[in-house]
């Protein structure tokens, strides 16, 4: 089992998946190329934390339903999900999907699978997801927000 140090103080960061040095490191690299490969032969691959977590086998069992993981698919989920879920689950339960250490191409990008036909991926929003999202400007938006809610208290 891996090891939990889980802050509770206002203050805190967001919690990060508790995986030892040791298993981190011995977990293989995926890089963005090897990441859409799987995702096109049917991994549901979400990055948290800088780790990749397949999620095949909670797609169904998760209690906000299949759309809230296949929303994500292919992409750094690491805001999302420790906005939305307890410190617990993130520490405890999210090391159990981590197959792989993410190396990034060097870009600001939040999704990776942006160009690709998936067979989920009009499922990403009721009314369909516009293109011309700026992930990146959207997530930089939430840091900010979430460092001064923070600060506030």
């Amino acid at each position: 089992m891996p090891s939990l140090t889980v802050k509770r103080d206002a203050d805190a960061e967001p919690a990060k998946i508790a995986l030892s040095e040791k298993r981190r490191r011995h977990l293989p690299t995926c890089t963005v190329e090897q990441l859409r490969q799987r995702i096109r032969d049917g991994e549901y691959l979400v990055i948290i934390d800088g780790l990749v977590c397949k999620l095949n086998g909670f797609v169904d069992k998760h209690p906000g339903g299949p759309l809230a993981v296949l929303h994500m698919v292919g992409r750094d989920a690491t805001d999302e999900v420790t906005s939305m879920h307890p410190r617990e689950v993130v520490a405890d339960v999210m090391p159990r999907w981590a197959v792989a250490r993410f190396v990034a191409d060097g870009s600001d990008r939040v999704s990776f699978v942006e160009d690709m036909q998936l067979p989920y991926s009009a499922a990403r929003s009721a009314g369909g997801e516009p293109a011309n999202l700026d992930y990146v400007a959207i997530q930089h938006d939430y840091r900010q927000l979430h460092a001064r809610l923070q600060a506030e208290g």
